[in-house]
């Protein structure tokens, strides 16, 4: 659950929306949560990929968040949990 009294969750989850949605379009995400320790942050969230992704699909989409978001700050890690979506 997002605590939306915090800013930085909340400019964090924006971020990371914006960086799912252009990686791709179909796919949403939530549970969005934040986690920060003493030399990173570990931003925690669940993404939803459609049915007909595979498995390797599902994997290189993940990693592709991760490297983006990394590469934005090297001080954030994701914690990423592939849902599928069966509509």
């Amino acid at each position: 659950p997002v605590d939306v009294r915090d800013e930085l969750t909340a400019r964090m989850k924006e971020k990371v929306g914006k960086i799912i949605s252009e990686t791709d379009e179909f796919i949403s995400f939530h549970d969005f949560r934040m986690v920060s320790g003493e030399n990173q942050t570990n931003l925690i969230f669940d993404i939803v990929v459609p049915h007909s992704y595979n498995q390797k699909e599902a994997e290189n989409l993940v990693e592709t968040i991760k490297s983006t978001v990394n590469t934005a700050d090297s001080r954030y890690q994701c914690i990423i949990t592939v849902d599928r979506s069966y509509i």
